[in-house]
């Protein structure tokens, strides 16, 4: 559905990220991946394990972006001025993910 959803958008870039409980060997995570490409696969920095905060061993949320955006970093932000570890553990029940994305100007 959310590949459908982003094609009837229309446009030429966006990002899509989410919670998909699942690690990137899963079928849904590929099915994204062979479409988008997978931020973190593309330019890994800080954390790549986002699951439960307490025991973070796998990576079941990601961010994707269409052709054309280009990626230069994504992670966990470990050790990102001005955010604690405390504060990653406190924000969700899995570890936030972070992407810096240059997405070309509009035609």
């Amino acid at each position: 559905m959310l590949l459908d959803q982003l094609a009837e958008l229309g446009v030429e870039h966006a990002v899509a990220g989410g919670d998909l409980n699942e690690r990137p060997q899963g079928r849904t995570f590929r099915r994204l991946a062979a479409e988008l490409r997978d931020c973190w696969t593309a330019e890994p920095w800080g954390g790549e394990h986002t699951s439960t905060p307490d025991d973070p061993h796998q990576r079941v949320d990601a961010l994707f972006v269409t052709p054309g955006v280009e990626v230069l970093g994504c992670g966990v932000p470990l050790g990102l001025p001005g955010v604690s570890e405390a504060d990653l553990r406190a924000a969700t029940d899995h570890l936030p993910v972070l992407a810096t994305l240059r997405v070309p100007p509009g035609r």
